[in-house]
């Protein structure tokens, strides 16, 4: 014969199929899939005709290998005896398409052939690699994989407890667990802080990645289907062993924007757990301490412990994450104060940080371990900056201001006044700062003598002494105003220039120094240009105004007849005073004065005013008028009551009060040494006689005639006479 045999059936398959899940059904992959063996080849040949196959072979050429003998029975058919597996194969893992030829062979040596084209790969992924940088594993194969079919079940990793026992821990996915990022021949996964916290209370090495295919599920196959075989001990390379090592403060800042905000940054070598932060269980100081202050006390006065009141605002401090390795605290109101009082712009000082116990953390990091511990001995330096060291007392529109009534001078800086010393104090249950209580001992003292006022008009200063600082009047340590009192002296003599200037212009100086801020930097002169500089001052109203102290007439009442400028009195006046020192009276705005008819009202004479002085009695000063009669007296005043009434007695501020008086000395006794100020024993009532007596009858006669010696006769008048008179005819 010499015609090829024709083949009624030739087939070429896979048996078993180690399935594909992404091939379509028209295609081969000849593949290991999740077996060592593999895929098995089938093929099978009948020639039509019941013509017998000779010999029948599978032909690898294009897979690197020789031929494959199909089982032939002297009979038209011929098969494989089994699947040729793929593992007989050379390796193969490129996944190109070859061809498998089948061919069949009569008895006459005529042959037939047919083809099958398939994607072979028989080389299954291996690991390569496994590295752990403390938050990642990243785990290298040995070829591209298929990310579709990652299972998270199926790897693990293991290690052993610190006690040596074995242990491991499994990967889940999100959202809750760990985060797959795949890349061609590798991957990574991230594990979650609850797996990194159980993986911190492990020994530190060695620690094995593992891989499964429980639940009949690969845990990862290459791109044509071969699984990545069972692993049960894969080194990890540690690459950085700093995520198991505590936690360390590795930065500490103050920033100030003063008076607003002061703010401490704090910067974390790892992640931290953001609600695990104590704030009172660190404290800022000056320098090292090593007296152990702060392990189970608070003593603000060495040191600041954070404040972290639920119920106070001014001793809470603020604190606030920025990211999970920068803490940022805001510093409450007192706080800033502290820092400003105690680090001072001097630039030698500086601040510090330090943790107060071991035993209390002052925060943890995220797998639960606590903070490395910085002793107060050894505390941590800070970096700061510091405000301009400048500060200057306000002007008008309110300030300075001076008020006499008061006896008070009110400054306003632009910053915050030091006026006392005094320690702090503080809660150390739930540490909160006691700002100091100013105590006269630890007042500031600095502006006795360096305050200077100015009467511009007459060009006379006065330098303020002023009286130790009122802890009343200025109840807290730092304040922007401090009400200052004068004394004694101050007030005589500021009363003194008011005297002698009715309209003062009245300026200040206050010299640089007189005061410190807070922070330690003495005040600008006030003002700068050593000009004085304007302010404000209020009189003030006397709560008691000018009082009559004594009249005195030139004719002690009953006062007789005069004529113009013959009957001479006085009007003496206490003057009004604040807080116990006189307050002058302004005498050149002469008062007038003038007697009246008690009965009636009606006038009776005006008062030419001759001068004013001034004299001590029994202590106290008067102010003295003096004045004439300007005109005669009425001659018809019989035993007439009358006062003295004087107009418009003036103080130095303007307040006028007008006086009477309805008794009076005898201006003849007048004496600065007696009680009183008149040797005269008492006042009397003023009363106006000026009418001359009259005879009204003389007994036994009506007249005197010629009598004889010895004999007696009485003369009567119209009013009663001064018996200690006696007449002579």
């Amino acid at each position: 014969r010499n015609f090829l045999p024709t083949a009624l059936v030739a087939s070429i398959g896979l048996s078993p199929n180690y399935y594909l899940a992404t091939s379509s059904s028209d295609l081969l992959v000849y593949n290991l899939g999740n077996s060592t063996t593999g895929d098995g080849l089938v093929a099978s040949v009948t020639f039509a005709n019941n013509l017998v196959v000779h010999k029948a072979w599978l032909d690898f050429r294009e897979f690197g290998t020789g031929t494959v003998d199909l089982r032939v029975d002297n009979s038209s058919s011929a098969a494989t005896v089994s699947g040729y597996a793929v593992n007989r194969l050379p390796a193969i893992n490129d996944g190109i398409a070859k061809r498998v030829w089948l061919y069949a062979m009569d008895e006459a040596g005529n042959a037939t052939y047919t083809s099958e084209r398939m994607f072979v790969d028989n080389v299954a992924p291996t690991l390569v690699s496994a590295e752990f940088d403390g938050s990642i594993v990243t785990v290298g194969l040995s070829e591209i994989f298929d990310s579709e079919t990652f299972y998270y079940d199926n790897w693990q990793i293991v290690g052993s407890s610190s006690l040596g026992a074995p242990t491991s821990l499994k990967f889940t996915p999100p959202p809750a667990g760990n985060a797959y990022i795949p890349d061609l021949s590798s991957f990574q996964l991230e594990l979650t802080n609850d797996q990194l916290r159980t993986m911190s209370e492990w020994a530190s090495t060695p620690i094995y990645l593992k891989v499964t295919n429980e639940n009949a599920t690969s845990a990862v196959t290459d791109m044509w289907g071969n699984e990545l075989r069972p692993v049960s001990y894969y080194p990890i390379t540690i690459t950085d062993s700093s995520w198991r090592e505590p936690a360390r403060i590795t930065h500490f800042t103050m920033n100030q924007t003063w008076p607003n905000t002061i703010t401490i940054d704090l910067l974390f070598s790892k992640a931290m757990d953001e609600g695990s932060v104590a704030a009172s269980a660190a404290v800022m100081l000056l320098g090292s301490d090593t007296t152990q202050t702060f392990e189970n006390n608070v003593d603000y006065n060495l040191g600041y412990v954070f404040q972290a009141s639920s119920t106070n605002p001014l001793a809470s401090d603020t604190l606030v994450w920025k990211s999970d390795t920068h803490l940022q605290i805001t510093l409450c109101e007192t706080g800033r104060r502290w820092v400003a009082r105690k680090l001072t712009n001097n630039t030698s000082r500086k601040l510090y940080f330090a943790c107060r116990n071991v035993q209390k953390p002052f925060a943890v990091d995220f797998l639960g371990k606590p903070v490395t511990h910085i002793a107060a001995s050894s505390p941590l330096l800070g970096v700061d900056n510091r405000p301009v060291a400048s500060f200057a007392f306000k002007g008008p529109a309110s300030d300075p201001k001076l008020s006499i009534g008061e006896r008070t001078l009110t400054l306003s800086a632009t910053d915050l006044l030091l006026l006392s010393n005094s320690n702090y104090n503080g809660n150390g249950d739930i540490p909160y700062l006691i700002e100091p209580v100013p105590t006269y001992a630890n007042r500031a003292t600095g502006f006795h003598g360096n305050i200077i006022l100015h009467e511009s008009n007459s060009s006379s200063t006065q330098i303020l002494q002023l009286n130790p600082l009122s802890a009343a009047a200025n109840p807290l340590f730092a304040s922007s105003t401090v009400t200052l009192h004068l004394s004694d002296q101050d007030l005589v003599n500021i009363l003194a220039l008011y005297q002698a200037n009715p309209d003062p212009i009245w300026e200040m100086t206050i010299k640089a120094g007189a005061f410190t801020n807070i922070w330690g930097d003495p005040n600008l002169a006030y003002l700068p240009s050593d000009y004085p500089g304007s302010m404000v001052v209020a009189t003030g109203t006397p709560l008691t105004g000018a009082m009559i102290a004594a009249v005195s007439l030139s004719d002690k009442p009953p006062v007789s007849a005069k004529l113009a400028g013959e009957l001479t009195f006085e009007v003496e006046v206490f003057p009004p005073d604040i807080d116990g020192i006189p307050l002058p009276l302004q005498w050149q705005t002469t008062p007038k004065a003038a007697i009246f008819r008690q009965d009636t009202g009606a006038w009776v004479a005006s008062g030419t005013f001759v001068n004013y002085s001034e004299r001590t009695v029994d202590g106290r000063l008067r102010g003295v008028f003096r004045y004439q009669n300007t005109a005669a007296l009425p001659t018809s005043l019989q035993s007439v009551p009358a006062v003295v009434n004087i107009y418009g007695v003036t103080d130095i501020f303007g307040n006028s009060v007008n006086l009477t008086a309805s008794y009076a000395y005898d201006l003849n006794t007048k004496n600065d040494a007696v009680l009183e100020g008149f040797t005269d024993t008492a006042s009397a009532a003023i009363v106006l006689d000026t009418q001359k007596p009259v005879v009204s009858s003389i007994i036994p006669n009506d007249y005197i005639g010629k009598i004889p010696a010895g004999s007696i006769f009485r003369v009567n008048f119209n009013e009663e006479m001064n018996s200690a008179v006696i007449p002579t005819l």
